[in-house]
């Protein structure tokens, strides 16, 4: 059973011609997971499941019976599906050159382009490696080969996860139910690295598979299973720069892991979560959310956090110009990954009090609040990755409570407010520039009907 999970799971390559914690995850829940349905087909299976930076289309892969040199054998091929006002679209086959008649999937995003699965060089199939194509005059262009060390292999299984930063690609590869994690780096002068076994806290015994490093990349989600029991999630946190030095993974609570296959794990900056899984009987693709909500009690006491030593910042609104109360990030041009938050409160460094003009956005959001009994509101508070992970949580924590307190001292009961914090899992800029830290110090804002 597993073996033949792992063939349809896993990208299967041939050697002839032819992918928090101080905060632990059981701490947080997980909504149940739903079938994307427009993306589920009866007939075949689907994996590998990838939402775009921007949230408005989701890649994944589906199975396709084809010939390769007289030989009929099953593939993995490239479909998507978008987002629109409906809901996402009918799930559509990807054009040439993305599907080349090979086992390919979307493995990343670049700017106007894709990393993808394979080599599509020369004249032979299933080849082994990554490529890289962008648009240009409306199309893709020939997928590109990325030259990786080590990468390569003969025979075997492997897969690959690129990093948005672009820098970090996840390897899986090895002999089926053997398969190991490696990383490979792309250095200052643009090559990439050799790989790097990712060492014996991650790789065990069994078969580790369909890395993802979450945006900070610290977190590392994959999918770990042996002779006797089907894949399930897990998540570990990176300690150090040598990428061998981890803490004990851990696994993902249910619902997210069931007693089948599951794998192909990811999670947006909005905390959407994607996965793979058989456990309906056939590998469909699921949509979750990560949750840590708290009902706010009647009185919240936000307490006040010192500062480490920094060079004090102008506040973000000011230079952004941000006013109106329901912005959405595609009008950020520094932000990376997109939020379907309906507003947004920016904090100081290290503050959870608020702002001036987070108190004026806050003020729109009462009006909306008194004027509609039927709206509750959703707040959830983040911080940039700044001092150690479990002040930023607790920081991201009393942002939000901050936010609630103000609401209910102007009028809005406090079951009409939920609040949670991510501390610095789900940035929406980069951590590294200091634009996008004041970015990521922030509540996001959620209006929602009492009827959902």
């Amino acid at each position: 059973m597993k073996t033949a999970q792992l063939i349809i799971l896993i990208l299967l390559t041939y050697g002839t011609a032819n992918p928090l914690l101080g905060q632990h995850f059981n701490t947080y829940s997980f909504d149940r997971p739903v079938p994307v349905k427009p993306v589920n087909s009866v007939e075949e299976e689907e994996a590998a499941p990838l939402i775009s930076p921007k949230g408005d289309r989701i890649y994944f892969t589906r199975t396709a019976n084809v010939v390769q040199f007289d030989k009929k054998v099953s593939i993995h091929e490239i479909w998507f599906s978008d987002f629109l006002e409906e809901g996402w679209t009918k799930a559509v086959k990807a054009f040439h050159p993305l599907n080349d008649n090979q086992n390919t999937a979307v493995i990343g995003f670049k700017n106007n382009g894709l990393y993808l699965f394979g080599d599509y060089s020369g004249g032979f199939k299933n080849k082994n490696g990554a490529s890289e194509t962008h648009i240009e005059n409306g199309a893709y262009t020939k997928p590109q080969s990325l030259e990786i060390p080590d990468l390569k292999i003969k025979g075997g299984y492997y897969g690959l996860s690129m990093h948005s930063s672009e820098k970090i690609l996840l390897v899986s590869k090895g002999d089926s139910g053997n398969e190991d994690l490696f990383v490979t780096l792309l250095t200052p002068e643009g090559q990439w690295s050799e790989l790097i076994n990712l060492g014996p806290t991650i790789n065990s015994k069994g078969y580790e598979i369909a890395p993802f490093l979450s945006y900070d990349s610290i977190h590392l989600f994959f999918s770990r299973g042996n002779q006797t029991k089907d894949a399930d999630i897990y998540v570990s946190k990176r300690l150090d720069d040598t990428w061998r030095n981890w803490t004990e993974p851990e696994r993902l609570p249910e619902p997210i892991n069931s007693n089948l296959f599951d794998a192909y794990f990811s999670i947006s900056s909005d905390s959407t979560v994607l996965f793979s899984s058989d456990r309906m009987g056939s590998n469909d693709i699921y949509k979750s959310k990560l949750r840590v909500f708290k009902n706010l009690p009647e009185e919240v006491e936000i307490s006040s956090i010192e500062p480490i030593a920094l060079t004090e910042e102008e506040p973000i609104e000011q230079k952004l110009e941000l006013t109106a109360i329901t912005e959405t990030t595609q009008h950020i041009p520094e932000l990376q990954n997109k939020s379907s938050a309906d507003g947004y409160a920016f904090f100081d460094f290290n503050k959870s009090t608020l702002t001036n003009t987070a108190k004026t956005k806050l003020n729109a959001i009462l009006e909306r609040l008194k004027s509609d009994p039927s709206l509750n509101i959703e707040l959830v508070g983040h911080a940039d990755y700044i001092d150690e992970e479990d002040f930023n949580q607790q920081l991201s924590e009393k942002r939000a409570a901050s936010a609630a307190k103000y609401l209910t001292s102007n009028g809005i009961a406090s079951h009409r407010i939920t609040t949670s914090g991510f501390g610095e899992l789900l940035p929406i800029s980069n951590n590294e520039s200091d634009i996008g830290r004041r970015l990521n110090r922030r509540v996001e804002i959620y209006f929602i009907s009492q009827s959902q």
